[in-house]
């Protein structure tokens, strides 16, 4: 039988997939890690994640967001883990913002509109 956790009739976390480990992201833009967890009932309370770097990205929720741009490093590493499974890392990069983006952003904005449809992706 598999281990469980504490308190919780769920099996512990035995292997942690992470389907997107390189997200690239303009500042202030989030996308969500997505993983898969073995045993599939396992108990995704259990996961835990931390950013190397929160100057450059945060990690909430398996939700990341970017950071502003800087010259330099635009790199960090989420680090995802969990009851037994081993660790996985999942490679963030921050790309300068472009005019583009400040152009919808700006027109949007005016228009009484969120620019985000919450997947980092214009309307």
């Amino acid at each position: 039988m598999a281990e469980t956790s504490k308190g919780n009739s769920a099996p512990k976390i035995e292997m942690i997939h992470v389907f997107n480990k390189d997200i690239t992201l303009r500042p202030g833009r989030s996308e969500e890690i997505k993983v898969g967890l073995y045993p599939h009932d396992a108990d995704e309370n259990d996961l835990n994640y931390i950013s190397k770097n929160t100057d450059i990205a945060t990690v909430d929720d398996l939700i990341v967001t970017a950071k502003d741009w800087q010259e330099g490093n635009n790199t960090t590493k989420i680090e995802v883990g969990g009851g037994n499974a081993k660790s996985v890392e999942v490679d963030v990069t921050v790309d300068p913002p472009t005019t583009v983006d400040g152009y919808w952003n700006n027109i949007a904005t005016k228009n009484g509109m969120n620019p985000d449809d919450g997947n980092g992706e214009h309307k």
